[in-house]
Formats: structure tokens, C-alpha cells, sequence
């Protein structure tokens, strides 16, 4: 917080001094006071120049005098013609005679070429003079022309150049002790600022060393990232460190930014485990990415025109995306989005206005720039305490996880007592538990095998007669049929009581279910010794499986049974009960289709017994 409070105290008072002076942008002369240290210059026309290349001292009367000249409010935007050439023109007139000399500054550095003429108290026909940069002050950041001496009254100044980026053109006019403290100052601050930029890259770059930890190095990476951009906006690389490098001119400024914006994405995305999101957040942000690489490639080696435009484009996007991004982690109960979003939000309020008036929306004024600075500077502190907050965290979780593993070695110890007295009490009880429980599940086991026969039993036989039922039938009638051998022969016998219903009406139906209990019996009795199986199929209708016996066997078999049932004897409650049979016989021999086959011909034997007039056998055709 010392640290903010004196970089508010040392960049106020410039903020102030740099946003000061008076701008008329009606006229097509800046009218100035004699007596004003600071003053504002407005450009008043210009004129695009297709044969910059050739301007040279001798053509500059033509373009003087050409009629081509454009009034700069009527000019098409230019902010953004970069690679293109242009004369620019402004008359300075003073109101009285000048007291002191003055200076002329142009706080841009990106041209790939630049020259200004100047016409002292008006030009009389004759060519403008070059002014060169002067020397006199050592080395300044911004370009430094003597505009005029002692004595003028006014001056046309014509620049002609040619733009490597986006195309700013901030003149001030300066008396020489105005100028001189107004730059000390400037470097003071811009010196300061840098200056913590750079003591917390190296800090932050030995953390990442020590602690191994990627985001710190990601980090290092976008301090660095800033500070080549702070230096080549603020033209201290263009003065002190790169000079008028060819790469410098406009190639720099375009990558900077991208990467200066390509690693908050990372850092945020990385510090707050955005992968770990759910939602598109993820996917956004790793696109983002790969559009910025992209830009950034394209920016430092093809023709930055058109992608500089896409850059604006996704900077506008990259603002509230990152805002957004630090406020959800925020709200969530992430501290660290609370910094991120603060940290973020202080650089992009000036970041905002350098962008848009570098991209023509609005006008630039260099306050923004340091605005811009202050704001980084700030920023990477805000972002320092963020990844402090980060170690805090992870300091807190180690010690509540040695807390908690100190806590569980204790209750592990206790457990530990008291399972070895539980072992003991338990040896002295587990012999008799053991031979007790053996025998309890001994006998459950003989239970469990008793009831799985008793329940295995009623699931194939009838509750009433005790033969096997219908399902079961079908079971073994199919299982029978798959072991026939070649010339082997399967009967199908199926019986069913004579007027069964009419016994039920007569003598009432405990009558009918004795009378169903005794002829079960007697199909028993009879088939048992020769039949696979006999089955109650239905109410009252009964059938057996003959396997290994013919036809004509069988027959015999099932005529001796329907005389034994119409011989026998049937009383129940006092009264004497008189039961036929009607039996219907079919064979594999001449139904081997199948299961189906030979069941559907014993039906139709037995029907035709019964229609035949029943208490008969009868042979499946």
C-alpha cells in the first residue's frame, strides 16, 4: 500500500500536467498564448502522398501549393493505415511576439520514416526548411524539434511520414525549461514504475525456480511481456535500449500486446484451474488462446494491417472474458478471484482508452499512456498478492492436513489400544462362538436343503393328485424328445374324465376332487412301470410319456388303463360315483415334427374319443 500511495503522489501531478493545455480544433491555425510553457498543437489538414518515397527537398514547393490537401476533420480515418505515407500540416500563430524559444514535440515512435519543414512567419513562396531533431537535450524519449526562436510570431510546420503501426500524431509545443522538467519528471515516474515491474519479474522469478510451479514462470513471462510493451509504448526502448532498429518500427509494438494479453489468459486459466470448470469457460479460453498465438505469429511476420484490425477485435473480447472469468472465481469463495478481478479491472479502465483511441474512436492524449503504465504497475501488484494469497492457501491446507493427519495417528493409536483389547476379550468368546454358530449353520444348511427339495417338489407336481404338473410335463416331454435315437419311438398318452363337469354339479366338488385324486392314482398305478411320466395336464385331464414302446404297446397299455378306471369302485360321502375315461394316443412314429406336432395329435385323439362317444381309446391319424 506505501508502495501505491507513493506512485500515486509521484504520477498525479504528471497525469495532471499532461492532460492540461488548450486544443482548437475549429480553425485551421492554433491561435497560442506567448507566455504558456505547455501548449497543444492541433493538425489542421493533410494530404495522403502515393510518391512518398520520392519526396525529396526539391518537391517540397509542389506539395506545398497542391490543391490535394484535405481539412484533417474531413480526412478519412488514418489511425489505422499503417505501412502508409501522408503529409500532415498545422500553423502555430502567437498572439504577441515570442519571449523565450520554442520546442516542438512528437511523443510517437513509430515511423518508418519522418521529416518536418517549417516556414517561419509564412513561407513568401519560398520551400519550407527541414528542421532536424535536436541533440541539445541528450537523449529524450519523445522526438524534439527547435520550432521557433525568440521573436516569432508564427510557423507552418509540414511532417511528412510514413506510418510502421497504428498512426498517432500528439504535438506540443514547450518553452525549453517547461520541457526540460516536464521530461525529468516523466522518466522519474516511468523509471519508478518499471522499476518495481522488474524487482517483482526477478522476485517472482525466483520463486518460480524454487517452488517449481509453472504458474510463477507464466507469470515471469507476462511481467516481461509488460515491460517490453511499457518500453515501447512509452518510447524509453526506442531512446535507451533498441534505437531506431528496423524490427522496432512498428513490428514490436503489435506482438507485445498480443502476447501481453495471451498470458493473463494463461495465468488466470492455469491460477484458477479454469480447466476444471464446467461449461464452454474452458473451451473459450483455450480457443482464445490459439487465436492469440495465431495473431501473434501473423503480427511479427506478415503484413500486420489486417491482423492488427482482428487484434482490436479480440481485445475487446479478451476484457470481460477475463473480467468475467476472476468475478466467478470471486463469487465461488475464491479470494484470488477477488485480486485477479480488481488487478485486471484497474489496467483495462486505461487500457480501454489507449485502445480505443489507438484504434480511432476517440482522440489520444498521452495521459492515457501513463494511465495505461500506472495501471500495469498496480495490476502486478494487485497480481502479487493474488499468487501470495495462493501460497497462503496452500500453506493453510498443508497445515490443517498435518493437523488432521496428527489427529488421525492419534485416534489410530487409541483404535489400536482398544482393538487389542477387543482381540482379547474376543479370544475367550470365539471357540464357543465359532462351534455354536457351526452348528446353527449345520443345521440351517439341513433346513435349507429340506425346503429347497420341498419347494423343488411343488414347483413340478400338483398340489391335489401328487403328479407331476403341466410345466414340468412340458419340461421333460422336450428334454425326452431331444434324446430320442434313430428308430426309437416316443408315445403321448392324454386322458381326460368323461362328463366331469356334470359330476361336479351332482355331487358337488370335494366330490370331484376325490374323484380326480382316485384316477390320478390308477394313471400312476398303471403307467408308472412303463411311462417316463404322468402329469394332471389340465382340471381333469391327465397325460403320461411312453419312451422305448410302439404304438400298438401303448395302445394296449392305455386300453387296460381306461377299463381299470371304469371298473373301479368310487364312494364318497355314502354315495357311489360311476367314472369313465376317454384316452387319445399319438406316436413319433407318425408325428415326428416336434413337440407341438404330437401334443396337437393326442388332443385330436382325444377329441375324437370323446365325440366318438367317449369311455374309449382312440389313435391319433
Amino acid at each position: 500500500m506505501v508502495v501505491l500511495l507513493l506512485l500515486l503522489i509521484c504520477v498525479f501531478p504528471w497525469l495532471a500536467e499532461a492532460a492540461a493545455g488548450p486544443i482548437d480544433q475549429t480553425g485551421r491555425s492554433n491561435q497560442l498564448q506567448a507566455a504558456s510553457g505547455q501548449q497543444r498543437v492541433e493538425i489542421t489538414s493533410v494530404l495522403i502522398d502515393p510518391e512518398a518515397p520520392k519526396t525529396t527537398q526539391q518537391r517540397l514547393p509542389a506539395v506545398v501549393q497542391t490543391g490535394n490537401w484535405l481539412a484533417f476533420s474531413e480526412a478519412p480515418d488514418l489511425v489505422n493505415r499503417i505501412g502508409g505515407s501522408f503529409w500532415f500540416h498545422s500553423r502555430i500563430e502567437w498572439d504577441q511576439p515570442l519571449p523565450t524559444a520554442r520546442l516542438l514535440t512528437i511523443d510517437w515512435w513509430y515511423f518508418e520514416h519522418l521529416a518536418v519543414y517549417i516556414c517561419r512567419d509564412g513561407c513568401d513562396g519560398e520551400a519550407p526548411t527541414r528542421l532536424p531533431a535536436t541533440g541539445r537535450f541528450g537523449t529524450t524519449i519523445p522526438y524534439v524539434f527547435e520550432l521557433a526562436p525568440a521573436g516569432s510570431r508564427s510557423v507552418d510546420i509540414y511532417m511528412q511520414l510514413t506510418s510502421g503501426a497504428k498512426l498517432v500524431m500528439p504535438l506540443t509545443v514547450w518553452t525549453e525549461h517547461e520541457f526540460l522538467e516536464h521530461n525529468s519528471q516523466r522518466l522519474l515516474v516511468l523509471g519508478a514504475m518499471l522499476g518495481i515491474m522488474v524487482v517483482m519479474m526477478l522476485y517472482n522469478a525466483i520463486l518460480a525456480g524454487y517452488l517449481r510451479d509453472p504458474v510463477y514462470a507464466i507469470y515471469v513471462l507476462y511481467i516481461l511481456s509488460v515491460i517490453i510493451y511499457s518500453l515501447s509504448m512509452s518510447g524509453l526502448g526506442h531512446a535507451w535500449i533498441w534505437g531506431n532498429a528496423s524490427w522496432s518500427m512498428g513490428r514490436l509494438i503489435g506482438p507485445a500486446s498480443s502476447v501481453a494479453f495471451a498470458l493473463p489468459l494463461l495465468f488466470f486459466y492455469r491460477l484458477l484451474n479454469v480447466a476444471s470448470w464446467p461449461g464452454l469457460t474452458p473451451v473459450i479460453c483455450r480457443a482464445m488462446l490459439v487465436i492469440w498465438v495465431l495473431l501473434f505469429v501473423a503480427l511479427l511476420l506478415l503484413d500486420p494491417g489486417m491482423a492488427t484490425e482482428v487484434e482490436d477485435v479480440m481485445a475487446l473480447v479478451s476484457f470481460p472474458l477475463l473480467l468475467g472469468i476472476a468475478l466467478r472465481a470471486w463469487i465461488s469463495g475464491n479470494r484470488i478471484g477477488m485480486y485477479l478481478f480488481i488487478g485486471w479491472l484497474l489496467v483495462n479502465s486505461a487500457g480501454a482508452l489507449v485502445m480505443l483511441s489507438l484504434s480511432g474512436v476517440i482522440d489520444w492524449n498521452n495521459w492515457y499512456l501513463a494511465l495505461q503504465i500506472l495501471g500495469f504497475t498496480v495490476e502486478l501488484l494487485v497480481f502479487s498478492v493474488a499468487l501470495a494469497e495462493r501460497i497462503h492457501r496452500e500453506r493453510q491446507e498443508r497445515d490443517h492436513a498435518q493437523q488432521m493427519s496428527l489427529q488421525y495417528l492419534q485416534e489410530a493409536a487409541l483404535a489400536r489400544d482398544l482393538a487389542y483389547q477387543v482381540e482379547r476379550d474376543a479370544k475367550l468368546r470365539l471357540e464357543d462362538e465359532v462351534s455354536a454358530r457351526t452348528s446353527e449353520l449345520q443345521e440351517a444348511m439341513l433346513t435349507l436343503e429340506e425346503l429347497n427339495e420341498q419347494l423343488d417338489y411343488r414347483s413340478k407336481h400338483d398340489s391335489l393328485t401328487g403328479l407331476a404338473n403341466r410345466r414340468y410335463f412340458d419340461t421333460c416331454l422336450s428334454e425326452c424328445w431331444s434324446e430320442l435315437r434313430a428308430g426309437e419311438s416316443l408315445c403321448v398318452i392324454m386322458g381326460d374324465i368323461d362328463h366331469f363337469k356334470l359330476l361336479n354339479d351332482n355331487y358337488g366338488h370335494p366330490a370331484g376332487d376325490y374323484c380326480l385324486v382316485e384316477v390320478a392314482q390308477l394313471w400312476q398305478r398303471w403307467l408308472a412301470q412303463h411311462a417316463r411320466l404322468v402329469a394332471r395336464y389340465g382340471g381333469e385331464e391327465f397325460i403320461a410319456i411312453v419312451v422305448g414302446r410302439d404304438e400298438d404297446f401303448c395302445n394296449g397299455l392305455a386300453e387296460q388303463l381306461r377299463s381299470a378306471i371304469e371298473s373301479a369302485r368310487y364312494r364318497y360321502d355314502g354315495q357311489t360315483i360311476h367314472i369313465t375315461c376317454s384316452l387319445g394316443l399319438a406316436s413319433s412314429a407318425q408325428h415326428p415334427q416336434g413337440v407341438v406336432d404330437i401334443l396337437k395329435a393326442a388332443d385330436d385323439a382325444l377329441y375324437a374319443a370323446k365325440t366318438g362317444g367317449r369311455n374309449q381309446v382312440r389313435r391319433a391319424a
